[in-house]
């Protein structure tokens, strides 16, 4: 079995730690091999997925999604992912039998691209993205059509068979 972990950045951010300490735990079991991805913040032994040119896509897209969201007048920390990344077909090169999402926002992978995936998908909930429309939290005032139009995209994503959401926790 292998294990393909795909995240914004292996150790900036809480979901990048924790998902970069779930990958070195597997790691460790020889059993079980195991990649990680990142995007843009490569710190540690991930691969890092994006060149010079799909870095600089990928902040275009960022700019065109940023004024989308000013545009609509919403004030929160928001990612919408509705952008191809050019990320996918260069996942599909890797031979994996599960992929594991972290945080993915910031043009990481669009959520129509997540749909074309065949190989079972877990999404770890790092933050409320995934249960919201854009908003990484839940804020009073933020039904607003783009609200509307990622959480119909992501109800999508919620009725594949092959995707799994799970949680992270600390018992004390």
């Amino acid at each position: 079995m292998k294990i393909l972990f795909f995240s914004y950045s292996d150790n900036q951010g809480g979901a990048a730690k924790a998902a970069f300490t779930i990958f070195k735990a597997i790691k460790s079991n020889n059993f079980i091999k195991c990649d990680f991805l990142c995007i843009h913040k490569k710190f540690k032994e991930s691969i890092k997925l994006v060149n010079n040119f799909n870095f600089f896509y990928l902040f275009l897209l960022r700019i065109i999604e940023k004024f989308i969201i000013f545009f609509f007048k919403t004030k929160f920390h928001q990612s919408l992912n509705i952008f191809n990344s050019l990320n996918l077909s260069k996942i599909k090169k890797i031979n994996y039998d599960i992929i594991n999402f972290h945080w993915i926002n910031r043009c990481s992978i669009s959520l129509n691209e997540i749909l074309k995936i065949k190989k079972k998908i877990l999404i770890s909930l790092h933050d409320m993205w995934f249960l919201n429309g854009s908003s990484h939290y839940f804020y009073k005032n933020t039904n607003t059509f783009l609200d509307k139009y990622i959480f119909f995209l992501k109800k999508k994503i919620f009725l594949k068979e092959n995707i799994f959401f799970f949680s992270h926790t600390k018992l004390i």
